[in-house]
């Protein structure tokens, strides 16, 4: 991964959701996460938060103002605690979840962030896992596939020390012997490969 991923990003996106609730901006935008995707190298953990994706969005001050609360709230700029930080013994054994598959924006993330007592780690879109399929179906498939999912792992294990790292796997994503590869592979590095009702059976939900 090109960062170290931010421990903040789930319990930020929930405060985003809560605060924009029943204001003119829930009309104006749509809320949404975006999977790990490009730089900077940065070896400090790091988030990026924007508004809109065109100059037209850029300009509003209502969003900037919302966003720029929420950031001040989350880093006690204003006083009070810190929000999203983790604490490696107060923690220790909360889920930490990286999701595989799906688009540019995050749906399953998007979903399963939402619910109190998720973290969230890297989000690899479906584009991130190159799969090149085997001529002989006993093999396992070439591609960059497993180095993403070992990089994203990695980093995030790195930004939540003694957290239970897991995957989430959109199925629609991938054909049928790419997910028996990624279950195969995940199997082999002992990472749990959890259902979206396993994740909410963890976290109490």
């Amino acid at each position: 991964m090109h960062h170290l991923h931010s421990t903040r990003l789930a319990s930020w996106w929930k405060m985003l959701q809560n605060n924009t609730k029943n204001t003119e901006l829930a009309n104006r935008f749509e809320l949404t996460l975006e999977v790990t995707h490009h730089g900077p190298w940065l070896e400090v953990p790091a988030m990026f938060i924007e508004i809109g994706s065109t100059e037209q969005d850029w300009p509003n001050t209502d969003a900037a103002e919302l966003l720029s609360g929420i950031i001040a709230e989350g880093m006690a700029l204003n006083g009070g605690a810190s929000i999203g930080l983790w604490d490696p013994v107060s923690n220790a054994e909360e889920l930490v979840l990286v999701t595989l598959g799906g688009g540019h924006y995050a749906p399953r993330a998007n979903k399963l962030a939402a619910f109190e007592g998720v973290w969230l780690g890297h989000m690899l879109a479906t584009y991130a896992l190159p799969f090149v399929k085997p001529d002989n179906e006993n093999e396992s498939p070439g591609g960059t596939w497993q180095q993403a999912i070992d990089s994203a792992i990695n980093a995030t294990r790195q930004a939540f020390p003694n957290g239970k790292v897991v995957c989430s796997m959109d199925k629609k994503a991938f054909r049928g012997w790419q997910r028996q590869a990624i279950r195969d592979y995940l199997l082999q590095e002992s990472i749990p490969l959890l259902t979206t009702k396993q994740i909410l059976e963890v976290v109490g939900k």
